[in-house]
């Protein structure tokens, strides 16, 4: 029984697109990723996530 989806679909191909059916395989660009929780820092952003009681952090730069 041949599978009804491409390989891609559970496996982490480390390419985008698929070398083997050619479309989008939602890799996670992790560069670009770190670039922009830089900027996030550099920004400032993330003083608004700070809790003023205890000085930690209230939410965070998450990566879904």
């Amino acid at each position: 029984m041949p599978l009804k989806y491409c390989e891609h679909v559970y496996k982490n191909m480390n390419a985008n697109p698929c070398p083997l059916c050619g479309k989008e395989t939602h890799e996670t660009d992790w560069k670009r990723e770190a670039e922009l929780r830089k900027k996030h820092y550099e920004e400032g952003k993330h003083l608004a996530y700070i809790c003023d009681d205890c000085g930690g952090t209230i939410r965070g730069w998450w990566d879904i």
